[in-house]
């Protein structure tokens, strides 16, 4: 019976141990992927990132993620707790310094033990062991797991998506084509994670696309260059074009 009892609380703690690692290491992995993700957005929107830094934006949040993977989920969840391990863990935390549940493993096999072999012992042996199974029947595992790290980083991930949230609902890129009141941090995050696709840019009051003639940009020497371009937005009175002279042919 008392064996029984401990297999069910191991099971329990098992369970619940997991439970918390895994909720700590999403909460986490929310919190330094968007996070991470706020900074670049910032930095895109001060500095433009071409098709480079938009690549590397990422690969860095990839590289984030992977790392969150292996070093909250990976790796705390691969460590096997055992039935010894969880019995002696109980025992340290409970505060009561009296290892009941070791004793109570012990006492599973009275016959090797050299009090059982008289009558007087082993009454006292059965009314030790009584003792212990009444009080693990109290014993609640839940309380013996400090839930505080998580709640604290789950306060942090959930107070992270909340500004996520109201900056969507604030900040929001002006009415009318492409973007039609989109909020920027959509646009951002679609920036950082599609960025093989040029045609999503942050909006301005003017975008002038270049368009490559069917020739090419290999213009013979004292021909004029003629440049296309689609302006969007407010027109401008006057352009300046700078190029680079890669070759002399």
């Amino acid at each position: 019976m008392a064996d029984q009892q401990l297999k069910r609380i191991c099971n329990r703690f098992r369970l619940r141990l997991r439970a918390l690692l895994i909720q700590y290491g999403t909460m986490r992995t929310i919190f330094f992927v968007f996070g991470l993700a706020a900074v670049l957005m910032t930095c895109d929107w001060y500095f433009r990132f071409g098709f480079d830094g938009r690549w590397l934006s990422l690969f860095g949040l990839i590289a984030i993620a992977g790392l969150c993977y292996y070093l909250d989920f990976h790796r705390p969840l691969r460590r096997f707790w055992n039935d010894n391990d969880v019995l002696g863990y109980i025992d340290r935390v409970s505060g009561k310094g009296d290892d009941a549940l070791t004793t109570l493993r012990d006492f599973q096999q009275p016959e090797n033990m050299r009090e059982y072999d008289s009558e007087q012992g082993k009454q006292i042996v059965h009314s030790v062991v009584a003792d212990l199974e009444q009080r693990i029947d109290k014993l609640d595992v839940s309380h013996l797991i400090q839930g505080r790290p998580v709640n604290r980083w789950r306060a942090i991930a959930f107070g992270l998506l909340a500004a996520y949230g109201v900056s969507a609902i604030l900040l929001r890129a002006p009415d009318g084509e492409p973007y039609n009141g989109q909020p920027y941090v959509l646009i951002g995050l679609k920036r950082i994670f599609m960025p093989w696709n040029a045609d999503i840019y942050w909006p301005q009051k003017t975008r002038i696309k270049v368009v490559e003639p069917d020739s090419g940009w290999r213009v013979p020497r004292g021909e004029a260059l003629v440049v296309n371009a689609k302006v969007e937005g407010e027109v401008p009175a006057v352009v300046d074009i700078w190029y680079r002279n890669e070759s002399s042919d």
